[in-house]
C-alpha cells in the first residue's frame, strides 16, 4: 500500500513537473521569457484576453519611459515617438476602465519613471455602464511608488501561468501548430489585426449592437468616471510627466448612432468636461495644460464609405471604431509633432480647449449631417438591421 501511494505521489509530481516545464519553456503569455521574445514568439498565442495578467509583468521587465495607454482602440499605436526614443510600451487593454488606467499608470511610473504619456480615451468608456475593474485585473500585482508587487500575487500568477488548464492548452496549441491567432502582438505592447470576421458590415453591426446595449443615460456614471480619470491627470501633473490625450476617432455613423439613441448630448458633454478638468488641474499645479486632441474631423477617414459585406480592405476604420497601424501612426505624429514617418500629415488633430471645444462639436455635427445626405441608403440599411429608425 505504501509503495502504491509513493508511486502515485511520484507520478503526480512528475505530471505537475511536466506541466511546469512545458508552460515555462513555451511561456504562452510572454512573462518569463518576455525580454527575449519577438513578435513571432508572442503571436503564437492569442494574447487578447490575457493582457490583464501578462502586461503588468511585462511592464515590470521593460521599465518604460514612454507609455501609451487606453482601450483596444489605442492598442494598435506604436508607442515610440521616434527612432531614437527611450524604452516605450503600449499598456492598452481591451475595455480598459478609468480605475484600471489610474492604477496601471502608477505601476508603470513606479517601475521605470515615465517621461511621456499618451492617453487614448473614448466617450463610451466613460458613459457606458462598465464595472470599475474587469475580470482578470488584480491590483496586487501592481507596483506603487516605494513598494514592490505583492509576492503572494506573484506566486498565484505563477500558478495560473504554469499549472492552469488555459496555459497548458495554449502551450499545446503552440506545439501542435493548431492555435488560431488572428492578431500580431509586438514586444512593445501594441498589436494589429490579421483580418477576421468582425470587419466591414459585421464589425459595424457588432459594435453598434454593443453600443445600444451598453450605453445608458447615466450622467452620474460619467461624472464618477471622469473623477477617477482626473486622478490620472493629477498624478501626471504632480510627477511632471509630459502628457497628451487623444479622443479616439470613430466613424461618423457611430456619432449618428449616439444621436439616434438620444445620447449625443452626453457624448458632447464628455468632451466639454474633459477639457475643463485638464485646464482646472493645470491651474492648480501652475502648469501649462496638457494637450487634448480630437480626431473626428479627419475627412476621408471618419466619413469613409460604408458597405455591405466585408467592405474596403484598405479602410482606416475596419469596424467603425478600431483603427489600424497607419492611423495610429498619424495620431502619434499629430500628438507629438514628429512621428515615426515624417511624411505623415500633421494637421489631422484638432486641439481641444474650453474655448475651442464647442466649435469642434458643431463641426462634427455638420459632418454628420453631410454624411447623412451622402450615404443615407447604407445608413438606413445598417439601422434596419439594428431595428433603429
Amino acid at each position: 500500500m505504501n509503495r502504491y501511494l509513493l508511486r502515485s505521489i511520484l507520478m503526480l509530481l512528475a505530471f505537475f513537473g511536466a506541466l511546469v516545464t512545458l508552460n515555462y519553456v513555451i511561456d504562452p503569455y510572454a512573462i518569463y521569457r518576455y525580454q527575449d521574445a519577438d513578435t513571432a514568439q508572442i503571436s503564437r498565442v492569442d494574447q487578447f484576453y490575457h493582457m490583464r495578467l501578462s502586461k503588468p509583468w511585462q511592464v515590470t521587465h521593460r521599465k518604460p519611459r514612454q507609455l501609451v495607454i487606453g482601450s483596444s482602440r489605442a492598442g494598435v499605436v506604436t508607442p515610440a515617438q521616434s527612432a531614437d526614443s527611450v524604452v516605450a510600451y503600449n499598456l492598452s487593454m481591451p475595455g480598459m476602465t478609468p480605475t484600471e488606467m489610474e492604477q496601471l499608470v502608477r505601476h508603470a511610473h513606479a517601475t521605470g519613471g515615465l517621461e511621456r504619456l499618451s492617453i487614448g480615451i473614448e466617450p463610451a468608456s466613460f458613459i457606458s455602464k462598465y464595472p470599475e475593474m474587469r475580470s482578470g485585473f488584480e491590483p496586487r500585482r501592481l507596483k506603487q511608488a516605494g513598494t514592490s508587487a505583492n509576492k503572494l500575487q506573484w506566486l498565484l500568477d505563477a500558478g495560473s501561468n504554469l499549472l492552469s488548464a488555459s496555459a497548458t492548452l495554449n502551450s499545446l496549441g503552440v506545439l501542435s501548430g493548431t492555435a488560431d491567432v488572428r492578431r500580431l502582438y509586438h514586444p512593445d505592447g501594441s498589436w494589429e489585426s490579421k483580418g477576421g470576421r468582425l470587419i466591414g458590415e459585421s464589425g459595424y453591426l457588432y459594435n453598434a449592437r454593443a453600443l445600444v446595449q451598453q450605453v445608458g443615460l447615466d450622467s452620474a456614471g460619467m461624472v464618477g468616471n471622469l473623477a477617477v480619470f482626473s486622478r490620472v491627470l493629477e498624478f501626471a501633473y504632480a510627477n511632471k510627466i509630459k502628457t497628451r490625450i487623444f479622443v479616439s476617432p470613430e466613424h461618423i455613423y457611430f456619432i449618428d448612432l449616439w444621436y439616434r439613441l438620444g445620447y449625443l448630448p452626453q457624448w458632447e458633454q464628455f468632451h466639454r468636461e474633459l477639457v475643463t478638468i485638464v485646464e482646472s488641474l493645470a491651474t492648480e499645479h501652475d502648469m501649462t495644460p496638457f494637450d487634448v486632441y480630437g480626431f473626428n474631423l479627419m475627412l476621408g477617414v471618419i466619413d469613409e464609405p460604408i458597405y455591405k459585406g466585408r467592405g474596403d480592405p484598405d479602410a482606416w476604420l475596419k469596424d467603425g471604431i478600431h483603427f489600424d497601424k497607419r492611423l495610429g501612426a498619424r495620431i502619434m505624429s499629430s500628438l507629438w509633432g514628429r512621428g515615426v514617418d515624417q511624411a505623415l500629415p500633421k494637421d489631422d488633430a484638432v486641439k481641444l480647449t474650453t474655448t475651442s471645444v464647442d466649435r469642434y462639436l458643431a463641426d462634427t455635427n455638420l459632418l454628420r449631417l453631410s454624411f447623412l445626405d451622402r450615404d443615407i441608403e447604407m445608413i438606413s440599411y445598417y439601422n434596419n438591421k439594428l431595428g433603429i429608425d
